[in-house]
């Protein structure tokens, strides 16, 4: 997660239909969703030379908490195999009435 545009993770998930399976490959994928964020090979993925792209993104505001993340497959040939996506969003408690934090004063040092 940063602030900075060049380092966001953001990707645009409406760009998945153009995500073809048996046909989409690495190289057309990253120009479709960007660099992936991470990416996992065997023994994390199943099939021997399969490679899978992570793309995740997660972004916290004053009133909700907001995560997408969509995994990529692609078969040893390099081809897209299949792709997976999920996303959430949770609302933030608004915190009501008096609200307090408490602070730790240390007692005065004795001594010196």
């Amino acid at each position: 997660m940063s602030s900075f545009e060049a380092d966001s993770s953001n990707f645009n998930e409406g760009m998945m239909p153009l995500l073809e399976k048996g046909r989409t490959t690495k190289e057309k994928a990253i120009d479709i969703l960007g660099t992936p964020t991470g990416r996992s090979g065997f023994p994390s993925v199943q099939g021997q030379g399969d490679e899978k792209f992570i793309y995740q993104y997660f972004d916290v505001s004053r009133t909700q908490r907001t995560s997408k993340r969509l995994e990529v497959l692609f078969g040893a040939d390099g081809v897209l195999k299949d792709y997976r996506f999920v996303s959430d969003t949770q609302p933030y408690a608004v915190p009501t009435g008096n609200t307090y934090t408490p602070v730790y004063i240390p007692p005065p040092r004795r001594g010196k």
